[in-house]
Formats: C-alpha cells, structure tokens, sequence
C-alpha cells in the first residue's frame, strides 16, 4: 500500500507538472470538485482488482489440486 501512495503521488507531481507546461485547456481548473471521487476510484479498484486475482488464484490452485487428486483416486 506505501508503493502505492508514493507511486500515485511521483505520478500526480509529473502530470502536474505536464498540465503547468502544456495544459490542454488552458481555462480549466487545476483540481476540481471530482478529485476526491477520482482518487477513491483509484485505490478501491486497485484493492478490489488484488482481492479479486489472489481469490482467483486460490480457487485455480484448488481446483488443480482437487483434479490431480481426483485423478490420483481412479
């Protein structure tokens, strides 16, 4: 989770830098009412997504280990 918030931090910094030097719109705003929103969105999905492969991952373990016990059986 440290990677995490030093990864997302390094990349706000560079891309803030990017709009400061080229903004593509120079009209608008810096931070806007949706920032907390978005940053939500990032470390839910990030959480969710490592759940959802560490589950997949056991359930495809369990299932090769109860196959290759299956086939053991017989």
């Amino acid at each position: 989770m440290v990677r995490l918030l030093i990864g997302t931090a390094a990349l706000a910094l560079l891309f803030r830098i990017f709009e400061s030097v080229w903004p593509e719109d120079a009209r608008q705003k810096r931070t806007r009412r949706e920032t907390g929103i978005d940053l939500f969105y990032w470390f839910f999905d990030t959480l969710v997504a490592r759940i959802a492969v560490g589950g997949a991952a056991l359930v495809a373990i369990a299932l090769i280990c109860g196959w290759s016990a299956l086939l053991a059986t017989r």
